[in-house]
């Protein structure tokens, strides 16, 4: 129930944000028309109460939903964390005595966060995604059906591109996941015989054997962050080539927004 009400909110605060401009088009538009001073007043007033409607719900859901994410965040850490030490113990007793202590701590606690990560991606970035890029075709589709087309392909075609770079990704990031795990278990299990490295005077053996670990962790993390680097700048790229498509045809045919966006300077390349 906890997830299903910050998805609400988090929709119903996206759709407020999306109808604000859409409220400033109907004012400009209004106010546009040459209306006379003592009808001026009647005729905005209710789409300026209706464009503080949707700041004040906007900002209301918005609260909302990071409250409610605050109170199931602590609760979410905690069942996933309980479920994967369940699970853990019904292992074999060979299985736990060939893994460092502190690499099986490490992966239960890397899952978790992991769960809460992939969780406030879905509700706070991924679906509102989707409901802005949904309505902002409906709301083209009012004004311009090519370019509601336009940006409906758009759309499809960078969401296909996020997942196959995320899809992409995947090994990636595991392989650097593992290789903390692994390095973090060899630092717990030199801690645990630190007294042992002491008695038996092992301090540049122990030190070795640890960078070893540790650069393969560094190469790893070499990987998934250059390709996450890589695929945000290949997101980047088609933004661009967005915004460009969209000066080019307000340079053409601005006529059409107006009912939708407040009239604005044109971009330097089109003067």
């Amino acid at each position: 129930m906890a997830y299903a009400g910050m998805l609400g909110l988090q929709t119903a605060a996206v759709i407020c944000a999306v109808l604000v401009p859409w409220a400033l088009g109907q004012i400009t538009r209004l106010v546009t028309q040459g209306l006379e001073t003592d009808r001026a007043f009647d005729a905005l007033t209710w789409p300026l109460l209706g464009l503080t409607a949707l700041l004040v719900l906007e900002m209301l859901f918005v609260r909302c939903a990071s409250a409610l994410h605050v109170y199931t965040l602590p609760r979410q850490r905690r069942a996933v964390t309980h479920a994967l030490f369940a699970y853990l113990q019904q292992h074999s007793h060979r299985y736990i005595t060939s893994e460092f202590a502190g690499a099986l701590a490490h992966r239960i606690s890397e899952v978790s966060l992991g769960t809460t990560m992939a969780l406030a991606i879905l509700i706070f970035d991924l679906i509102p995604l989707l409901v802005t890029l949904s309505l902002a075709v409906l709301l083209l589709a009012t004004a311009d059906l090519w370019l509601a087309a336009f940006m409906g392909f758009w759309a499809a075609g960078f969401l296909g591109l996020c997942w196959f770079l995320a899809r992409r990704s995947h090994p990636l990031a595991r392989a650097f996941s593992a290789a903390r795990s692994v390095s973090t278990g060899k630092v717990v299990d030199a801690v645990t015989n630190l007294t042992n490295i002491r008695l038996f005077a092992r301090h540049p053996f122990e030190h070795q054997y640890l960078g070893r670990f540790l650069d393969r962790e560094v190469e790893a993390a070499k990987r998934s962050l250059g390709y996450m680097e890589k695929s945000a700048g290949s997101r980047t790229a088609a933004a661009c080539c967005s915004s460009w498509a969209s000066c080019c045809w307000r340079c053409g045919c601005g006529s059409a927004a107006v009912s939708i966006l407040p009239p604005s300077s044109p971009p330097p390349a089109c003067r």
